[in-house]
Formats: structure tokens, C-alpha cells, sequence
């Protein structure tokens, strides 16, 4: 039988990657953890050597990203006062609810596809850029521990 022939028989089935729902206690350290291969995709791309300050609403908490000269120490935080329309300084670059950027951490959505679903996802220009590429999406394959 050739590979045409067995092509043809088989049905045409799409295996739609499966998306573990994994939960982090502490954001911020999790992100001070893995800031070796975040600094790398940044020095890789067309921002690299770049140097801002992130601020991301998660709406109880937050995460700061300090990045100076492409290199990242990020720590938690908190908004001041009540939500505004208007953006002040300080106020965040980009905000998620409650465990939704989770998925883009460990690149099960990119910020195009979490907008798409989630309307009260918001990043600005420049904070999206940094955001996609710090956490692509891309495929992930775990390991089985025993």
C-alpha cells in the first residue's frame, strides 16, 4: 500500500494542542526565576537593549517589570487609588484579570488571541510589543516525572 492510498483511508483529524491550566502563587518571583531565557528573547529582537518600566494590572495584584538596557528584575505591584480613564503616571501598561496572563507566561495564547477574548485585556503599544516578546506563543511539550 502506498502513502497516498493510506492518506486517502485515514480520516483527516487535527490534534489541537492541549493547554495545561497551571496556577503560580507568586507571579513576580516566578518571572525573577526565569529572567535568564526572558532576557534572551529580548537581546534577540528588535528591542533588544531596550529600558522602560512595565506595570500589568492583574486587578488584586500586579507585576512590575523594570528593564534597563534589556535587563529585567520584576517585583510586585500594586496600583494607587481608584481606576481612572485617564492614564497617570505610574498607571499600568497593561492589565488582565485575575490569572489570564498565566496563558501568555507559558505561551498557550499570544496578547492578539487573549483581547480577542477577554475585552478587558488592554496593553499600549510599546508594552505589547515587549510583552510578546518576552512571552511568545509557542508550543509546549511537559514531561512526565515518573
Amino acid at each position: 500500500m502506498c502513502s497516498s492510498d493510506l492518506i486517502a483511508r485515514a480520516p483527516h483529524l487535527v490534534n489541537r494542542p492541549y493547554g495545561w491550566y497551571i496556577r503560580v502563587a507568586d507571579i513576580a518571583r516566578f518571572v525573577q526565576h526565569i529572567v535568564a531565557p526572558l532576557e534572551r528573547r529580548l537581546s534577540q529582537s528588535t528591542m533588544a537593549g531596550y529600558t522602560g518600566t512595565l506595570n500589568i494590572d492583574m486587578y488584586r495584584d500586579g507585576l512590575q517589570l523594570d528593564i534597563v538596557r534589556g535587563k529585567i528584575t520584576a517585583q510586585v505591584w500594586k496600583r494607587s487609588g481608584q481606576w481612572q480613564s485617564n492614564r497617570p503616571p505610574g498607571a499600568a501598561q497593561a492589565a488582565y484579570p485575575p490569572l489570564v496572563m498565566l496563558q501568555q507566561i507559558f505561551g498557550l495564547r499570544s496578547l492578539a488571541e487573549l483581547r480577542d477574548v477577554y475585552p478587558d485585556v488592554y496593553a499600549s503599544h510599546e508594552a505589547a510589543q515587549v510583552l510578546d516578546i518576552l512571552f511568545p506563543k509557542q508550543s509546549s511539550w511537559l514531561l512526565p516525572l515518573d
